[in-house]
């Protein structure tokens, strides 16, 4: 997935350009389903095995630092039933 950040007159952008056919099918479930989005800070990092983590840091926890900002998209739990 392509992805660019983009500010201009105090309004910021999230242009996410998928690349092949599950990003698109990403895009279309985010664009069209019933989604809540968050924000969180964070980081992602290697373990010692070598494997890609998230660790979602707490700003309350002791030696804080914000690495990264994550956002968080998931099902709306308010989805109206349609019939």
């Amino acid at each position: 997935m392509k992805t660019a950040v983009y500010f201009e007159d105090g309004i910021a952008q999230i242009v996410l350009t998928p690349t092949n056919k599950f990003e698109r099918q990403l895009i279309k479930n985010l664009q069209y389903g019933p989604m809540e989005t968050s924000a969180t800070h964070g980081e992602f990092y290697l373990n010692r095995g070598g494997y890609m983590m998230n660790d979602m840091a707490s700003p309350t926890s002791p030696n804080y630092e914000q690495k990264s900002l994550i956002i968080v998209i998931e099902p709306s739990k308010n989805k109206k039933e349609t019939s």
